[in-house]
């Protein structure tokens, strides 16, 4: 019967391909008699050998469209095979100049080697003074970093003119005695800075053929400019939209406090450093959390800054063009005072003459001087999108303890309702249905951390369209929302975003409040391979991305047996995100727990001086400096 319909209507339509034939012999004149000869002959007895072979048509069909797939497919494998040999050249030759340059700084003398450990303040009055020579501070600062990169996977390059500009420095300070405030002290960069003569890939194996940067990124250049000094650049996951660290050139960086657990992303290499302090202060950038998840995995400090205060030139990115969450550039740094070192030296007319973009608000020292402080904190009696493990929640507790001890007043509000916020910035971030993500990956190979990831951002739109009927729970919602929007939509999910926004800023002046403090995550530092699972556990950042607000992260305590025990006894299991979060999280005795401290709109400097304030309670109350160091055993 089926064949039977199909002879029908080809018969039908060659009786019409036919008279459309003759039409266009009678009317195309000379010109076109030879073309309307062959269409005549090839579409009739195409249609013809339809009609008489049906079976033998639809298989030739198929088997044209299977030979068309599969060509497809063995030139899209013959290209990433080439890009796999083509990270593999850039990752070796990035390992011979490392090791080349770990021979030239294995006489790194000891108590310089101490001082880069040390205070960072102190480290550069050294210099000042004339006590340290630019060359020592970076041979020091270069050959521990190097030596942690042996251990983690954590550094991509040195930057190749690094002892040369060190020693340069040195001559021009002896021969004119002039010298800038950052004079000698050495910094890491995350990969995606761009560097003048150096490529910056995103972890994509496709950069890594692409020229060479023809461009320093505005910041880098601000601080060479006061004296600083770039070394080595860290490691980032592939895109660098994830908390793994992991990519198919460079490979996986490990968590310094135990192998087997992420280092956070997509900052993950620099934290790293920082636990290590092997920097003074490193530079890292955030839209979802890059710079604060690694800092609260590795347990070290990281800020994200307002968007639009620090200069965002010279700085890659995955999703040009997307300015609804707003990406910011970020200090990072083993304690508060390298942040704040930094953004002094970034909030400057240094930057501003180079990037006209940038409002010029200087560092406000009134407001990082402020001796009381009145300080919010969500209380743990509330209905979270996903609800923080109780080491989490304790580390606030302890936070706002530390913060009473040293006179300051903190009041517990009501948390506003998160939920739609966090649904605005998956909404936003996929406006485009993922296509640019997409496209940025392109043929390149897919690394196996972040592929979880990729496959849920190619799940058809129809199908999403279908999911926000089914039950409601965190995947169905997010699901739903993450597909692509008209620009009337766009506008509609902006004008929402623009509202929750004032309303969490009407807080501070209601309040009166100059920060709050609040989890930096749902979890500590996860297993390897589990982060692009569980996603919704690091909430408590990029809301304020989509908020547009200063957050900072600081260590407060560390993870202990009895926050395993009241997870696993207490933590409701609603659906597989739980599941699976409350896996990532087995093991994780001694991890570091750290607090999240924000602030309004373009008052980083509260938000420094309440991180510092934290940070000396802590160490006041631990002693020794209040801190652990990090484990380097292996997880079974």
């Amino acid at each position: 019967l089926h064949l039977r319909l199909v002879q029908l209507l080809v018969n039908k339509l060659l009786v019409v391909v036919s008279k459309m034939v003759g039409v266009v012999e009678l009317t195309a004149g000379g010109l076109f008699d030879m073309a309307g000869f062959w269409l005549h002959y090839v579409v009739y007895y195409t249609f013809q050998f339809i009609n008489e072979k049906p079976l033998f048509a639809i298989a030739g069909v198929t088997a044209a469209i299977a030979l068309h797939k599969a060509l497809k497919w063995s030139l899209r494998a013959i290209r990433r095979a080439r890009l796999v040999k083509l990270a593999k050249n850039t990752r070796e030759a990035a390992q011979i100049r490392i090791n080349e340059y770990r021979k030239l700084v294995n006489g790194a003398k000891k108590e310089v080697v101490d001082l880069v450990r040390g205070p960072p303040e102190e480290l550069r009055m050294k210099l000042q003074k004339g006590e340290l020579t630019a060359y020592e501070v970076v041979e020091a600062s270069l050959s521990l970093s190097l030596q942690a990169t042996m251990d983690y996977n954590c550094v991509t390059d040195v930057v190749p003119d690094c002892l040369d500009r060190a020693k340069k420095l040195d001559e021009e300070r002896k021969s004119t005695g002039k010298f800038g405030p950052l004079f000698g002290m050495p910094f890491s960069v995350k990969e995606m800075f761009k560097i003048e003569g150096e490529i910056a890939t995103m972890g994509l194996p496709s950069l890594c053929s692409s020229e060479p940067c023809n461009e320093t990124a505005v910041l880098i250049k601000v601080l060479i400019a006061q004296g600083a000094i770039p070394i080595v650049r860290t490691n980032v996951p592939q895109t660098l939209l994830t908390f793994e660290c992991s990519n198919p050139v460079y490979g996986e960086t490990d968590n310094p406090w135990r192998k087997g657990r992420s280092c956070g992303g997509s900052s993950g290499g620099e934290s790293v450093l920082h636990t290590k302090k092997t920097v003074p202060f490193g530079l890292g950038t955030d839209i979802g959390g890059s710079v604060r998840i690694p800092a609260h995995f590795c347990g070290t400090c990281g800020l994200k800054t307002t968007s639009g205060r620090l200069s965002s030139r010279g700085i890659l990115s995955a999703l040009g063009g997307q300015i609804h969450i707003k990406p910011t550039a970020g200090p990072m740094a083993p304690t508060v005072d390298g942040l704040v070192m930094m953004i002094r030296a970034f909030c400057s007319e240094d930057m501003f003459s180079q990037d006209q973009s940038i409002p010029p608000l200087v560092f406000n020292e009134d407001m990082y001087g402020k001796k009381k402080l009145r300080i919010g904190y969500y209380g743990r009696e509330r209905t979270w999108f996903m609800r923080p493990t109780e080491g989490c929640l304790r580390a606030v507790e302890m936070a706002v303890d530390v913060l009473k001890s040293r006179g300051h007043e903190v009041v517990e509000i009501p948390a506003p309702d998160f939920e739609p916020i966090i649904l605005l910035f998956y909404a936003l971030m996929t406006a485009d249905g993922t296509k640019s993500m997409m496209k940025t990956l392109g043929d390149n190979p897919i690394d196996p951390r972040v592929a979880p990831l990729f496959k849920v951002a190619q799940i058809p739109g129809i199908l999403r369209s279908i999911i926000r009927f089914m039950p409601a729970n965190k995947i169905t919602k997010i699901l739903s929302i993450t597909q692509e929007k008209t620009v009337q939509e766009l506008w509609q999910l902006q004008d929402k975003l623009i509202k929750s926004t004032l309303e969490f800023l009407d807080v501070f002046e209601r309040e009166q409040l100059d920060s709050i403090v609040c989890v930096s995550s749902v979890v500590p530092a996860a297993r390897q391979g589990h982060c692009s699972d569980i996603t919704p556990t690091v909430w408590p950042t990029f809301v304020f991305n989509a908020l547009n607000v200063p957050a900072g992260i600081v260590p407060v305590t560390a993870w202990q047996h009895f926050d395993e025990e009241r997870l696993n006894r207490f933590y409701k299991v609603n659906d597989m995100i739980d599941k699976k979060m409350k896996s990532a999280c087995i093991g994780s005795l001694g991890l570091p727990l750290t607090v999240q401290v924000v602030s309004s709109r373009w008052k980083d400097e509260l938000c420094l001086k309440t991180m510092k304030e934290i940070e000396a309670g802590v160490n006041d109350a631990l002693g020794n400096g209040g801190k652990i160091k990090p484990k380097d055993d292996s997880e079974n």
